[in-house]
């Protein structure tokens, strides 16, 4: 894993040579020289990141986090306040339409660099031993640089992707509830904890699966039927969800298929409580932490939601249900985000329920922290 290496180690571990011999990166099989960009070391505790030439000129770049300006002479990197060469890396172009990665050093011999994604191999070698007919590809920079999707290679001012990232969320929500044809509102609260995990794929980081567990408790006030008598009922009900997803598309904000379980405790069906749980199914578009703003969504289908209830009652329901939502990451340095959103639930009685029905309306507002 690239975060594993130390870029300290790998300077110690360079082939010594003279103060005016440089070095450069070449692909072994061709013998030519390729693009290289300079390695920066993330202090005190993140991996190294590189410096991307700049979008007008490629034998310059410039490094805001520490704001040192970095010359290209002869395709050799060097520090324009000191006039040393820097510690580079080949950069490779991430086809089709994927951001640049750069390929690590091994860790056993900082001279030789290997690719898995496209099985390249390189070597850094005396730039005199290069023939100089051989050019070195120039790749150009994006006209307007965009942040790409967290490659392994952590753009300027980003931190690497790591392999396990958790969000806690708590969330406050105004409840409006529909059970029977009578209707109620009240105020209830829900936290959730999302915990991601994610892989080094050809030195790009891709989301694997996506664990997330809900607990919600509904507070309402609302009208119901009592054999011929319309009373007034305080309603409250705890759900329990719990969603195991496979995740595709961008390492940020990635969509997920998933199955999971889901237990409620108590459902009101005519002033009799039941004891409900069952299986579902879900699909979700989790949001892109790294940006300002991102929106996020979920649709969630339960066939059979069934249990047991007062004098040995028994009912079952399908379930609809989708959430819907935006974050706003204020940019402080603790990880924390707002959240505001919207979700919606259709309960349809089945069986012995037949003709029952439950619909919860309920925007919300929240604040999450990542660990």
């Amino acid at each position: 894993m690239i975060a594993a290496i130390a870029l300290s180690t790998l300077l110690a571990q360079a082939t010594p040579a003279p103060a005016n011999t440089p070095y450069c990166w070449i692909n072994t099989k061709t013998g030519k020289r390729v693009f290289v960009v300079p390695l920066v070391p993330n202090e005190p505790n993140g991996p190294p990141y590189y410096v991307m030439p700049s979008a007008g000129d490629p034998n310059s770049a410039f490094d805001p986090k520490t704001g040192v300006n970095y010359a290209r002479e002869n395709g050799v990197w060097i520090n324009t306040k000191t006039g040393k060469r820097v510690f580079v890396v080949p950069l490779v172009p991430n086809e089709p339409n994927g951001p640049p990665y750069y390929v690590m050093p091994s860790a056993g011999d900082p001279n030789s660099a290997f690719d898995p994604k496209t099985g390249v191999n390189y070597a850094r070698v005396p730039c005199s031993e290069v023939a100089s007919t051989a050019p070195q590809p120039t790749p150009a920079p994006p006209s307007n640089p965009v942040t790409p999707p967290s490659p392994t290679p952590a753009p300027i001012g980003m931190v690497a992707p790591k392999l396990l990232i958790n969000h806690f969320d708590a969330f406050a929500n105004f409840d409006s509830v529909r059970t029977n044809g009578f209707s109620g509102t009240g105020t209830g609260e829900s936290f959730r904890l999302t915990s991601q995990w994610n892989a080094y794929n050809g030195g790009i980081a891709r989301p694997l699966f996506t664990n997330q567990f809900t607990f919600e408790r509904t507070n309402a006030q609302q009208s119901v039927l009592f054999g011929t008598l319309i009373i007034d009922e305080n309603d409250d009900e705890d759900d329990c969800d719990d969603f195991f997803y496979y995740d595709w598309g961008p390492y940020n904000g990635p969509y997920g298929i998933g199955v999971g379980y889901s237990h409620y405790h108590p459902i009101y069906v005519y002033g009799t409580p039941y004891d409900m749980q069952g299986f579902g199914f879900s699909v979700s578009k989790f949001p892109n932490y790294s940006q300002p703003f991102s929106v996020y969504g979920g649709l969630t289908y339960s066939p059979s939601i069934f249990g047991n209830g007062a004098n040995g009652v028994t009912g079952s329901y399908n379930v609809w249900k989708y959430d819907v939502g935006a974050t706003v990451n204020p940019g402080w340095k603790i990880p924390v985000d707002f959240k505001i959103g919207y979700k919606w639930e259709n309960w349809t009685g089945t069986g012995s329920t037949t003709g029952f029905s439950y619909r919860l309306n309920s925007p919300y507002l929240g604040a999450s922290y990542q660990f």
